[in-house]
Protein backbone atom coordinates (compact mmCIF):
# COMPACT_ATOMS: atom_id res chain seq x y z
CA UNK A 1 0.00 0.00 0.00
CA UNK A 2 1.18 3.36 -0.92
CA UNK A 3 0.73 6.22 1.59
CA UNK A 4 0.68 9.29 0.72
CA UNK A 5 1.31 12.71 3.26
CA UNK A 6 -0.30 16.18 2.09
CA UNK A 7 -2.97 17.93 4.32
CA UNK A 8 -6.05 16.33 3.81
CA UNK A 9 -4.08 13.58 4.82
CA UNK A 10 -2.78 14.62 7.96
CA UNK A 11 -6.16 16.21 9.18
CA UNK A 12 -8.08 12.40 8.59
CA UNK A 13 -4.74 10.91 10.61
CA UNK A 14 -5.25 13.99 13.55
CA UNK A 15 -9.27 13.18 13.17
CA UNK A 16 -8.45 9.98 13.75
CA UNK A 17 -6.24 10.05 16.55
CA UNK A 18 -8.73 12.63 18.84
CA UNK A 19 -11.51 11.18 18.52
CA UNK A 20 -10.15 7.29 18.43
CA UNK A 21 -12.41 4.75 20.71
CA UNK A 22 -8.98 3.24 22.14
CA UNK A 23 -6.57 4.82 23.81
CA UNK A 24 -3.28 5.93 21.40
CA UNK A 25 0.32 6.40 22.68
CA UNK A 26 3.27 7.20 20.19
CA UNK A 27 6.93 6.94 21.25
CA UNK A 28 10.19 7.97 19.63
CA UNK A 29 13.14 5.17 18.83
CA UNK A 30 14.24 5.59 22.34
CA UNK A 31 10.75 5.19 24.05
CA UNK A 32 9.81 8.90 24.80
CA UNK A 33 6.08 9.56 24.37
CA UNK A 34 5.64 12.20 21.57
CA UNK A 35 1.54 11.84 21.18
CA UNK A 36 -1.11 10.61 23.55
CA UNK A 37 -4.74 10.86 22.53
CA UNK A 38 -7.26 11.87 24.85
CA UNK A 39 -9.11 8.33 25.34
CA UNK A 40 -5.68 7.67 26.54
CA UNK A 41 -5.39 10.08 28.79
CA UNK A 42 -8.81 9.93 30.46
CA UNK A 43 -7.95 5.84 30.82
CA UNK A 44 -4.66 6.62 32.64
CA UNK A 45 -5.86 9.63 34.30
CA UNK A 46 -2.94 11.95 33.32
CA UNK A 47 -2.61 15.16 31.28
CA UNK A 48 -0.61 15.67 27.94
CA UNK A 49 1.91 17.72 29.61
CA UNK A 50 2.47 14.85 32.22
CA UNK A 51 3.00 12.31 29.76
CA UNK A 52 5.19 13.90 26.60
CA UNK A 53 8.41 13.11 27.17
CA UNK A 54 8.17 11.09 29.60
CA UNK A 55 9.11 7.07 28.97
CA UNK A 56 6.90 4.80 28.33
CA UNK A 57 7.25 2.45 31.09
CA UNK A 58 5.54 5.53 33.19
CA UNK A 59 2.56 3.74 32.25
CA UNK A 60 4.02 0.13 32.84
CA UNK A 61 3.94 -2.16 36.04
CA UNK A 62 7.31 -1.04 38.01
CA UNK A 63 7.84 -5.14 37.94
CA UNK A 64 7.77 -5.15 33.88
CA UNK A 65 9.91 -2.13 33.31
CA UNK A 66 13.15 -3.42 32.22
CA UNK A 67 11.88 -6.26 30.30
CA UNK A 68 9.56 -3.57 28.29
CA UNK A 69 12.47 -1.60 27.90
CA UNK A 70 14.36 -4.09 26.48
CA UNK A 71 11.66 -5.24 24.26
CA UNK A 72 11.13 -1.56 22.94
CA UNK A 73 15.24 -1.70 22.12
CA UNK A 74 14.88 -4.83 19.92
CA UNK A 75 11.84 -3.97 17.95
CA UNK A 76 13.60 -0.85 17.28
CA UNK A 77 16.73 -2.43 15.98
CA UNK A 78 14.48 -5.27 13.98
CA UNK A 79 11.06 -3.71 13.08
CA UNK A 80 8.69 -6.22 12.12
CA UNK A 81 5.09 -5.55 11.90
CA UNK A 82 3.08 -7.40 14.81
CA UNK A 83 0.09 -7.05 17.05
CA UNK A 84 1.57 -5.80 20.24
CA UNK A 85 1.20 -8.05 23.24
CA UNK A 86 -0.23 -11.13 20.91
CA UNK A 87 -1.10 -13.62 23.23
CA UNK A 88 0.05 -12.12 26.05
CA UNK A 89 -1.85 -10.66 29.15
CA UNK A 90 -1.26 -7.05 28.83
CA UNK A 91 -1.00 -4.55 31.95
CA UNK A 92 -0.46 -0.67 32.67
CA UNK A 93 -0.31 1.55 35.36
CA UNK A 94 -2.88 4.66 35.87
CA UNK A 95 -1.50 8.07 37.63
CA UNK A 96 -3.57 6.52 40.79
CA UNK A 97 -1.18 3.20 40.61
CA UNK A 98 -3.94 1.69 40.01
CA UNK A 99 -3.89 -1.76 37.22
CA UNK A 100 -5.34 -1.01 34.01
CA UNK A 101 -5.68 -4.32 31.76
CA UNK A 102 -5.67 -4.04 28.36
CA UNK A 103 -6.76 -5.64 25.03
CA UNK A 104 -4.51 -5.64 22.36
CA UNK A 105 -6.26 -4.55 18.41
Amino acid sequence: MLLTHNKRDSKNFETFFEYATMGIVITDSVGKITAVNPYALNEFGYTADELIGEKIEILIPARFHKKHSQYHLNYHEQPVSRRMGFGMELAASKKTEARLMLKSA
